[in-house]
């Protein structure tokens, strides 16, 4: 279809992702000429405190069997919890209003963020 036309006798698209994201799930690549800007999703936040921000040592599988990536000591910083996770959305399709948050990591029903550098001055409705 993306080289130059319809196969003969095809008359049902299942485009889902593709429409709504502007990426098609066979190869995870996005298609040519799409937004990927569609949504802006809000969610609640549940816990916004200072923490220690380091991984790897002694950290187990989550609930998908996946290892948390090890990530940089960067010491104290400010994380925010949103009631949201990959049971809501694809982590791998967004990306933060502001530049200066970070997606760190999600589990099934909350997103783990830091905000220590994010310049929202009016609570976190630019999340």
């Amino acid at each position: 279809m993306l080289k130059g036309g319809i196969p003969k006798g095809i008359n049902n698209f299942r485009l889902g992702e593709s429409l709504l994201f502007g990426k098609e799930r066979c190869y995870h690549t996005y298609l040519p000429n799409t937004n990927r800007a569609a949504f802006i999703l809000y969610g609640e936040i549940v816990e916004l405190k200072e923490k220690l921000l380091c991984r790897g040592r002694g950290v187990g599988v989550d609930s998908y069997g996946n290892r948390p990536k090890q990530r940089e000591d960067k010491g104290m910083r400010r994380k925010a919890i949103p009631v949201l996770g990959k049971q809501d959305c694809d982590m791998e399709t967004m990306c933060p209003v502001d530049a200066g948050i970070e997606i760190l990591d999600a589990s099934s029903d909350q997103l783990m963020l830091d905000v220590t550098d994010s310049d929202c001055h009016r609570g976190f409705d630019c999340i």
